[in-house]
C-alpha cells in the first residue's frame, strides 16, 4: 500500500462529532444555537462574505443521489478494501486495528471513570490539589485517545467507508455553500469540480468544519 500524505483529506470519521465539540469550546453555546436556529453561519474570507446552510430538500436528494453513484463506482474496484477487508491485511502484516479499537475503547472507558471522580470530589469541595491530580488524569487520557484515534484513522484512511465518507463531506460542503454577491446570497460555486479543485486549503478546511457543524450540531 503507498504511503500517501493524509494532509489533503478534508474529514475522518471520528472528526465529524469531535468538529462540532470543538465549535462549541470555541464559540459560546448559544450563539452556536442562534446559527443553526437561523439556518446560517456566515464567514469571510478573502475579503468575501459567505455562508454555510443546512441542506434544502433538493439538496439532500442530489447528495444521496451522488452518494449511491459513488458507492456502486467504489464497490467495482478491487483495489478499494472495504474496512473489514483492509483490516484483515493489516492483520497480516502484523498490525492489529482490532487491538486499537480496543484501546480506544478502554481509554473511553477510563476518562468516563475519571470525570466522575472528578464530579464526586467536586461535590465535596474537595482541595484544589486533589481534584488537580484527576483533571490530569482525565487530560493524560485524552491526548491517549487521541494518538490512538489518529493512529486508526490512518490506517483505515483509504477504506471504502472513509473514501465514501471523505466524497459526501465534500459534496455536502459544496451544497451548502453560498457567497454574497450584488446584495444577494448565491451559490458559492458553479459545479461541485470548481469545488473540489479549490486550491485555498485554509478555505476549504473552514468551510467544511463550518458545514458540518450546521448540518450535524
Amino acid at each position: 500500500m503507498e504511503e500517501k500524505s493524509v494532509k489533503k483529506e478534508l474529514i475522518k470519521d471520528e472528526e465529524v462529532l469531535k468538529l462540532a465539540n470543538d465549535m462549541k469550546e470555541k464559540y459560546d453555546i448559544e450563539k452556536i444555537k442562534d446559527w443553526v436556529k437561523n439556518n446560517k453561519l456566515e464567514f469571510e474570507h478573502g475579503g468575501t462574505k459567505y455562508r454555510a446552510r443546512h441542506l434544502s430538500p433538493q439538496d439532500k436528494e442530489e447528495l444521496n443521489r451522488l452518494r449511491q453513484d459513488k458507492f456502486g463506482e467504489l464497490i467495482q474496484n478491487k483495489n478499494v478494501l472495504l474496512e473489514k477487508a483492509l483490516i484483515e491485511v493489516y492483520k497480516d502484516r502484523g498490525i492489529d486495528v482490532e487491538d486499537i479499537k480496543k484501546q480506544i475503547t478502554n481509554v473511553e472507558n477510563e476518562i468516563i471513570s475519571y470525570q466522575l471522580k472528578l464530579g464526586e470530589m467536586l461535590s465535596k469541595n474537595v482541595d484544589e490539589v486533589v481534584c488537580k491530580v484527576w483533571k490530569e488524569k482525565i487530560e493524560a487520557a485524552q491526548l491517549k485517545i487521541n494518538s490512538l484515534i489518529i493512529q486508526k484513522s490512518h490506517l483505515l484512511e483509504y477504506s471504502l467507508e472513509n473514501v465514501l465518507l471523505n466524497y459526501v463531506i465534500s459534496v455536502m460542503t459544496y451544497l451548502s455553500l453560498d457567497k454574497f454577491e450584488n446584495e444577494q446570497w448565491i451559490k458559492a460555486f458553479n459545479s461541485f469540480e470548481d469545488f473540489n479543485t479549490m486550491s485555498d486549503e485554509e478555505f476549504v478546511k473552514k468551510a467544511v468544519q463550518l458545514t458540518t457543524v450546521i448540518n450535524y450540531f
